[in-house]
């Protein structure tokens, strides 16, 4: 888990900067002539622009983490992995195939919030 967290952050932290920086600067700029402060124009062009990008960021690795949590967990990393070698090595074949669904069922879960909160970040 600290694995995937400090990765994550690494990850973020270099695509909002990214972002910002790809950002329109047509607001900004307007703002700035207008004679916005810096923190009026942090909160009135530069969050509203790169809001979308960061919900959108956020909601991709929350996805791949939880993916990545998954198969790393089935192969050997604790957590459902090791139920899922104990069910196989005792034999367990209903609870193995209940463990399973519980892992199919997570990711779908993941995959829906995903696609709601995308649908509606676009909105």
């Amino acid at each position: 888990m600290l694995a995937l967290a400090v990765e994550t952050v690494g990850v973020l932290a270099k695509l909002y900067a990214e972002a910002i920086e790809a950002m329109d600067m047509g607001p900004v700029d307007a703002l700035r002539v207008s004679g916005a402060r810096r923190t009026q124009v942090f909160l009135h062009s530069v969050i509203p622009s790169v809001t979308p990008t960061f919900v959108g960021l956020v909601i991709y690795r929350m996805d791949s983490n939880v993916r990545a949590a998954l198969i790393l967990s089935a192969f050997g990393a604790g957590g459902i992995g090791f139920q899922l070698y104990q069910s196989i090595e005792l034999f367990q074949w209903p609870q193995l195939g209940t463990e399973l669904i519980v892992m199919f069922v997570m990711v779908l879960l993941v995959e829906r919030v995903s696609i709601v909160a995308r649908a509606r970040i676009g909105s």
